[in-house]
């Protein structure tokens, strides 16, 4: 309950929320590309850098930097969406054995799924819930071991998408890491994946650039994204940006042994054993 009471709160002082998601219902039927993931690992940096390319490559107007799907159509290829696997994205309500793949929605259409170190994303995911949406109260402790936020919820989505990606008429994996050290090469693969070939390598280099860690924080302090998605939390400070600190292995710096211990017999716990998604590359 306290989630969809503060849910309600955000919607009614940021009503463009409301908006975008009835868009974005009207806009499913005509989907051909998902570009899927979990909450926080990554998809706001890989949507500015997506976008800022096929804004440089249509000329389109630099505020669309965001709707990926209106540029995917300027651009003149199947439509592309982001989404965290839903109409309605993930439920934070929800416990992690509620979740369930949604084969209908995947048949027939094309999948580029981004994944991120689980341990990174829970720690990203922490920072999100308990400093800008301000849904979780508790210690980062309590958040791995939450029924509704924690690391159980990460690894059973994760296992989901391995045992359904298939499902799709094309799947993309996509891993942060690589991503990271490879940005123009990854991004080349995921623009090829869409339908997007015909954009040129200087427009890649100049999207990567524009998408960087520092300029992308730089843009949210200053307010320059005309979106209430990326602003930072009420206090201001660094951990509550949109764009934290987007380090690799940087959840040592804030889980205990004992936390640590616990994902790695969750993952043993519910996770497929043939799937080498939880964490980051070697």
């Amino acid at each position: 309950m306290t989630y969809y009471f503060n849910f309600f709160i955000e919607s009614v002082r940021h009503p463009s929320k409301i908006y975008k998601t009835i868009k974005n219902i009207f806009r499913s039927g005509r989907v051909q590309t998902y570009i899927v993931s979990y909450p926080k690992t990554g998809r706001t940096w890989l949507r500015v850098l997506l976008g800022k390319t096929l804004v440089l490559h249509t000329g389109n107007n630099e505020e669309q930097v965001l709707d990926t799907f209106m540029l995917s159509e300027s651009t003149g290829i199947p439509p592309v969406l982001f989404s965290h696997g839903g109409l309605f994205g993930l439920v934070p309500s929800a416990r992690f054995d509620a979740l369930s793949f949604k084969t209908n929605r995947y048949k027939n259409r094309r999948v580029a799924f981004l994944i991120r170190d689980i341990r990174d994303t829970l720690v990203s995911s922490y920072f999100e819930d308990s400093k800008r949406r301000k849904v979780f109260s508790g210690s980062i402790s309590d958040f791995v071991r939450d029924p509704q936020f924690g690391i159980r919820k990460i690894i059973c989505f994760y296992s989901l998408w391995f045992e359904n990606q298939s499902v799709p008429d094309a799947f993309l994996l996509v891993r942060y890491e690589e991503l990271k050290a490879r940005p123009h090469e990854i991004t080349r693969d995921i623009l090829s994946f869409i339908g997007a070939s015909a954009v040129t390598d200087d427009t890649i280099k100049q999207a990567v650039e524009y998408a960087s860690f520092d300029n992308m924080k730089k843009m949210e302090s200053k307010g320059e994204f005309k979106d209430v998605m990326l602003k930072p939390g009420a206090d201001k400070r660094g951990e509550s940006f949109k764009v934290r600190r987007g380090k690799i292995g940087g959840f040592v710096d804030y889980l205990s042994e004992e936390d640590i211990q616990y994902i790695d017999e969750q993952v043993k716990k519910l996770g497929n054993t043939n799937c080498d998604w939880y964490y980051g590359t070697k």
